[in-house]
């Protein structure tokens, strides 16, 4: 159902967005991104 995939779509780009955060902040911070 194309609910199913917008539900999908919606929860794959909030963890991108929390990935690049992430890695934002670690590099802020001086962490290497392994």
């Amino acid at each position: 159902p194309p609910e199913e995939d917008n539900f999908t779509a919606s929860r794959k780009l909030a963890a991108g967005c929390k990935n690049i955060m992430v890695r934002r902040t670690n590099q802020l911070n001086g962490v290497p991104h392994r």
